[in-house]
């Protein structure tokens, strides 16, 4: 795991959101890092603590966008723009720059905007050379799979708070790929990941770890693909 987030990690040992995601963050880092050189711009979209900890990992600008009033950052300017006003190209922002690398993750499922439309939003702030860095929990992973063979619907209630939403709609790899080519992005990678922490679910702040939890990480570890917890999928704008 990447040093920045193990420091994050020590410093806020009660931070159940921050543990749970740790290997999530580690790996889009990762990812970003691969293909980051100095001085590109980068956004994340949907504030979370990973634009802090890749601010400072690479000594990078990076920039915000979402829900909240327009201000500077330690290590960017946070942008407003509510993604579920995608599907109209007369409330895109035409006033954002142009950016190098866009981090949309775990995002997408809090949307009630298509995925196609939200991506072709995306596309507009992006260079012609730039990458789009997907996450997004499977739809058809096992548990989900079990709980509906058993008659329950793993999947949660619509909010009536949507300021704060959670999970409208969930995606399967291949409904992903379908609205990526219909935004006109070529999708460089693709790949199913087990990097939820479980012994931290329901992101309790304060709450010890719950060790038998961790059999979940290391079932999912053994599992194939298709039935892992989570989605990547690294995209370019076709040209």
């Amino acid at each position: 795991m990447q040093k920045i987030i193990r420091q994050k990690l020590s410093l806020e040992p009660k931070n159940g959101y921050l543990h749970y995601h740790a290997r999530r963050y580690a790996s889009l880092l990762a990812s970003l890092e691969q293909r980051y050189e100095p001085g590109q711009r980068v956004l994340e979209i949907g504030r979370s603590p990973f634009s802090a900890m890749a601010a400072e990992h690479l000594g990078a600008h990076v920039d915000t966008l979402g829900f909240g009033e327009e201000h500077e950052t330690r290590h960017g300017r946070h942008w407003c723009f509510d993604l579920n006003h995608s599907t109209r190209k007369k409330k895109w922002r035409p006033d954002l720059p142009v950016y190098q690398h866009i981090l949309f993750a775990e995002v997408v499922e809090h949307l009630l905007a298509p995925p196609a439309s939200v991506l072709r939003f995306i596309r507009s702030l992006m260079d012609d050379a730039g990458w789009l860095y997907l996450q997004t929990p499977n739809a058809a992973v096992l548990h989900k799979r079990l709980q509906l063979l058993m008659g329950k619907n793993p999947y949660q209630e619509l909010p009536t708070d949507h300021s704060n939403p959670g999970h409208f709609r969930e995606y399967t790899r291949s409904e992903m790929l379908r609205f990526a080519a219909q935004a006109d992005f070529v999708v460089r990678d693709c790949s199913y990941a087990n990097y939820f922490d479980y012994r931290y679910s329901g992101h309790v702040e304060g709450r010890p770890p719950r060790p038998l939890f961790g059999a979940i990480n290391g079932f999912y570890r053994l599992c194939p693909g298709g039935l892992k917890p989570g989605m990547m999928f690294i995209l370019q704008p076709a040209r």
